[in-house]
C-alpha cells in the first residue's frame, strides 16, 4: 500500500509502533510517510535518520512494519519484481527467483531458428541496503539457442562424416576451412545426406561479440545422395 493510500488509523498505528520501539516523533512521522513500494522512499528515510539506525535497527523495524521481504540481506520494496529484457520486450518475474530459475522458465523454442541465435538477457530488481543505499540485483546473460536437429531418414540416427568428395576442403582435412580465429566445419550424414555446418568463430550481430559457436543444417542435395548410394553399393 502506498503512503498516499494509507488510512489515518494505519498512519497512527505506524507512529505508535515506532515510538514504542524507542524512536522519537520525528523518526516516527518519517517512517509513517514511507512509500513501501518505492526503494528511494525507503532509502531516504534510512539515510535521513542514519544516526538512529545502529546495527540496522531502524531498517529492521521498517521491514517489520511494512512486511517487506529480504533477499541476500537487502530490502525488497513492496510489490517489486524482476524486470527482464530479452531485447524484444520487457516482462516481470517474481523477486524470489534467481537468474537460473528465470532462464529455465523461458520457452526458448518460440524463438529457435534454422541456425544458432543469441539472446542478450538482462534482469533488474530494485533493493535497499539496511543503511539506506539504493541497490539492485542485476544480471546479464548471453543465451545460446542452437537449432533443433532435423530428423534423419526413417528410424536412422545421424552419422556425421566428412568425405572429401562431398564436403570439399583439402584432402588432409576435408570439410574444414579457416574462419577468423576459428574454423567452419561441414559434415554430411551418411544415412540421410543432410549437412551440419559448425562455425567456431561466428558473431552476435546485436553486440558484435566474436568467437561464438553456431550451428545450422542444410537439406540433402544430389551430391550427398549420390554419395550415399555409392556407399551402399
Amino acid at each position: 500500500m502506498k503512503h498516499s493510500e494509507k488510512s489515518i488509523d494505519k498512519t497512527i498505528s505506524i507512529v505508535k509502533d515506532v515510538l514504542s520501539a524507542g524512536f522519537d516523533i520525528r523518526v516516527a512521522a518519517e517512517v509513517a510517510l514511507i512509500d513501501p513500494c518505492d526503494e528511494y522512499s525507503i532509502a531516504n528515510c534510512l539515510e535521513e535518520y542514519g544516526e538512529y539506525n545502529d546495527d540496522g535497527n531502524l531498517a529492521k523495524l521498517i521491514v517489520n512494519i511494512y512486511y517487506l521481504n529480504i533477499k541476500d540481506n537487502l530490502i525488497i520494496p513492496d510489490g517489486a519484481k524482476w524486470k527482464i529484457d530479452d531485447g524484444n520486450g520487457i516482462w516481470d518475474e517474481d523477486w524470489r527467483l534467481d537468474k537460473n530459475d528465470i532462464i529455465d522458465n523461458i520457452d526458448w523454442d518460440e524463438i529457435r531458428s534454422y541456425k544458432t541465435v543469441w539472446i542478450n538477457l538482462t534482469g533488474n530488481l530494485p533493493a535497499v541496503s539496511f543503511f539506506g543505499d539504493v541497490d539492485h540485483f542485476e544480471f546479464s546473460e548471453k543465451i545460446t539457442i542452437h537449432p533443433n536437429v532435423p530428423p534423419c531418414r526413417d528410424d536412422f540416427e545421424h552419422d556425421w562424416q566428412s568425405p572429401y568428395e562431398v564436403v570439399g576442403g583439402i584432402e588432409e582435412n576435408p570439410g574444414v576451412k579457416g574462419n577468423g580465429g576459428g574454423v567452419i566445419m561441414k559434415r554430411v550424414c551418411k544415412n540421410c545426406g543432410k549437412y551440419k555446418i559448425t562455425n567456431t568463430w561466428d558473431y552476435d550481430p546485436e553486440d558484435g561479440i566474436q568467437g561464438l559457436t553456431s550451428i545450422h543444417y542444410e537439406d540433402a542435395d544430389d551430391t550427398s545422395l549420390e554419395w550415399i548410394d555409392d556407399e551402399v553399393q
